[in-house]
C-alpha cells in the first residue's frame, strides 16, 4: 500500500529558457493621444523665381499745347485756342489764358502807365523800346522795378541833350525810416568782363564838379557802415592833390575795412599802398596812432621788407629785479639782481614775439618764474628773449 506523502523537497534550479514562441497577432489600435505643443518655426526657404513682366498699359491722353500769340489790338473770339496767351503790341495789354471758346478775358497792362512804348516785333520775342518824356518832370518806375536789357543791347541812353539846365535824380527820395537803400552801378559782371563808369563831361574844355556824398566821400553819423568801391576800382587823384583823407575823428569805436572780403579759393589779392613813385621820390606810410597811447597792428600773413624796419622808439634803461616788465622792443637792463620772471607786454602776451635785452650789469636769469633756462648776462651783448604764448615761457638766446 502507498505510504504517507513525505515533505516537499527543495526547489531545483531554473532550467534553460526555451526558444521564443511565434509572435501573436497585432492587437486593436488604442485611442489617439493628446496633441503635443507646436514646434519652433523652421528656416525661411529661398526666394522664388521672378515672375514674367506684365503687359504694357494703355497710352495716356495727349496733353494740351499752349501758344503765345501777338498782334495789334484786342484778339478776336476765334483767335487762338483754350490755354493760349495773347500780347497786344499796340495797347501794351496781355490777354489770357483763354478759358472758353470764342471769348478772351479782359486785357491786363504789362507796362507802367507813365510809359509810351513803340514795339517792332521781330522773329523772336525781342522788342525795341523808347521811353519818352515831354513834360518838365517825369517819374519812371515809382515802384520797385527790374529792367532787363536784351542780349544784343550795346547802348543804353537815359536822358538826351538838354537846351537848359537839367537836374536828374536817381532814387532821389530818401528811404523810409530804418530802410536801407542800395544803388548798384556796373556790378555783377561776368568773368573777364570790364565795367567803365564815366561821370562828368567828356568834351574838351568843359568843366564841372562831381560830388560824392557832399564835398567828400562821406558816411553820415546815422550810418554805422559805409562801403566805398566794393568792386575792383582805380582811383586817380589830380596832379594838384596834396592831402587825401579817408575817415576822420570818431566819437566812438570805428572799424575800417579796406578790401575786407577774401578772394575766392586759389586767387591772390595784391594791395599796393604808396608804390609806383618816380625816381627820387619818398613815400612815408604811417599806420596806427601818432598819440602817446599805443594800439595793436595785426598782420595775418607773411611780411617781406626790402628796406629796414625800425622800432620807432628809443630804448629805455630798466633796473634788474626779480620781475621786470619791458614795454619796448629793445631795453637796456642795469644792476646785478637776478631776474626770474618777465611780464610779457601786449600783444606778445597774446601771440608770442621777441624783445631784446642789452645788459649794462652782471645779472642772471633764473628758471623759478617764466624763463625757460638760466643764463648769465654779458655786458653789451644783446640777449634776445623769445616768448611763446602757448607755454607762457621766455626762451633766451644764450
Amino acid at each position: 500500500p502507498t505510504g504517507v506523502q513525505g515533505p516537499t523537497g527543495v526547489q531545483g534550479p531554473t532550467g534553460v529558457q526555451g526558444p521564443t514562441g511565434v509572435a501573436g497577432a497585432t492587437g486593436v489600435q488604442g485611442p489617439t493621444g493628446v496633441t503635443g505643443a507646436t514646434g519652433a518655426t523652421g528656416v525661411q526657404g529661398p526666394t522664388g523665381v521672378t515672375g514674367a513682366t506684365g503687359p504694357t498699359g494703355s497710352a495716356g491722353t495727349t496733353g494740351s499745347v499752349v501758344n503765345i500769340l501777338t498782334g495789334t489790338g484786342a484778339p478776336g473770339g476765334a483767335t487762338g485756342g483754350i490755354g493760349d496767351i495773347y500780347f497786344d503790341t499796340a495797347g501794351t495789354l496781355i490777354y489770357g489764358p483763354k478759358l472758353v471758346a470764342n471769348s478772351w478775358p479782359a486785357g491786363v497792362a504789362y507796362l507802367g502807365t507813365n510809359l509810351t512804348a513803340v514795339y517792332a516785333p521781330l522773329a523772336s520775342p525781342t522788342f525795341t523800346t523808347s521811353i519818352n518824356s515831354s513834360s518838365a518832370s517825369t517819374t519812371l518806375y515809382a515802384t520797385p522795378t527790374t529792367i532787363t536789357e536784351g542780349a544784343a543791347l550795346t547802348t543804353f541812353t537815359l536822358g538826351g541833350t538838354p537846351t537848359s539846365a537839367l537836374t536828374a535824380n536817381f532814387f532821389g527820395n530818401a528811404t523810409a525810416n530804418t530802410v536801407t537803400k542800395t544803388i548798384n552801378i556796373g556790378t555783377a559782371g561776368l568773368s573777364s568782363s570790364i565795367t567803365n563808369i564815366n561821370i562828368g563831361s567828356a568834351v574838351a574844355g568843359a568843366t564841372g564838379t562831381t560830388i560824392l556824398g557832399g564835398t567828400a566821400l562821406d558816411s553820415s553819423a546815422a550810418s554805422s557802415s559805409f562801403t566805398l568801391f566794393a568792386t575792383p576800382t582805380t582811383l586817380t587823384e589830380g596832379a594838384a592833390l596834396t592831402t587825401y583823407t579817408l575817415g576822420t575823428q570818431t566819437a566812438a569805436g570805428l572799424t575800417g575795412n579796406i578790401f575786407a572780403q577774401a578772394t575766392v579759393s586759389g586767387q591772390t589779392k595784391t594791395l599796393n599802398i604808396g608804390t609806383g613813385g618816380a625816381s627820387g621820390s619818398i613815400t612815408n606810410i604811417n599806420i596806427g596812432s601818432s598819440a602817446s597811447t599805443s594800439g595793436t597792428i595785426t598782420l595775418n600773413d607773411n611780411v617781406v621788407s626790402t628796406g629796414l624796419i625800425g622800432t620807432g622808439a628809443a630804448a629805455p634803461t630798466m633796473a634788474s629785479t626779480a620781475t621786470i616788465a619791458p614795454t619796448t622792443q629793445i631795453v637796456f637792463i642795469s644792476g646785478n639782481i637776478s631776474i626770474s620772471s618777465i611780464t610779457a607786454p601786449s600783444p606778445i602776451s597774446l601771440a608770442g614775439g621777441q624783445i631784446t635785452l642789452i645788459p649794462t650789469g652782471a645779472w642772471k636769469t633764473l628758471t623759478s618764474g617764466n624763463i625757460a633756462i638760466a643764463s648769465t648776462a654779458v655786458v653789451s651783448k644783446a640777449l634776445i628773449m623769445t616768448y611763446d604764448a602757448f607755454t607762457a615761457k621766455w626762451y633766451p638766446s644764450y
